[in-house]
């Protein structure tokens, strides 16, 4: 799965294939924003094993790169409750419940939410999506590049309301099944790929 792939499968369903009304910057931003309400609902998760550099409460998360939230906290196989995460001196910190310090050299699990990547957009060299969703994302970014051509067109000196409006309603439909798609991948959902989200399919 990568942008050229998920953009085939975006002008499929606009009824493009050929890519005459769609541009790629067009369809490359509709995957920003796609990829974008992906990662919000379900993200890139990451457990990683950090180790205390000092005695105490604290725990600087820089080294973790970009992230979302802390979703878990872990100690000794332990999951902890009532830590938080703020920002001292711009940094991510954790901050601990007092009952646990931790000592030098101890081992925390943290497990971050991070925004999901695409091959091929924004530079990304490869991709975090799960390969049965990319008919999911590629209705995401249709319904997007709809909605964006149908501003275009209202725009254009030469604009057909008439056009906007069928692009308008095209990309409710399609963004109605990328939310119902989203809903139902959450865990405790039940994602049975449709036949236009089949990632066997070509396209």
């Amino acid at each position: 799965m990568n942008l050229e792939s998920i953009t085939v499968r975006a002008l499929q369903l606009l009824g493009d294939p050929a890519g005459a009304r769609f541009a790629a910057d067009l369809l490359a931003e509709a995957a920003r924003g796609a990829l974008a309400a992906y990662s919000r609902a379900l993200p890139d998760l990451a457990e990683v094993e950090l180790t205390a550099a000092q005695d105490g409460w604290r725990l600087c998360l820089t080294d973790l790169g970009d992230f979302s939230a802390v979703q878990s906290v872990s100690l000794n196989q332990r999951e902890l409750r009532g830590w938080r995460l703020v920002r001292i001196n711009g940094a991510p910190t954790l901050l601990l419940p007092c009952g646990c310090p931790l000592k030098t050299g101890q081992a925390l699990t943290v497990t971050v939410s991070r925004a999901h990547r695409l091959e091929g957009l924004d530079g990304s060299p490869d991709t975090t999506l799960p390969e049965n969703h990319a008919g999911l994302l590629a209705l995401g970014v249709a319904a997007r590049a709809s909605a964006m051509r149908a501003a275009l067109v209202l725009e254009s000196p030469a604009r057909r309301p008439e056009d906007a409006a069928a692009l308008m309603a095209r990309a409710a439909v399609l963004g109605e099944e990328f939310r119902q798609g989203l809903r139902s991948a959450l865990p405790g959902g039940d994602f049975l790929p449709r036949s236009g989200w089949d990632s066997r399919r070509a396209g």
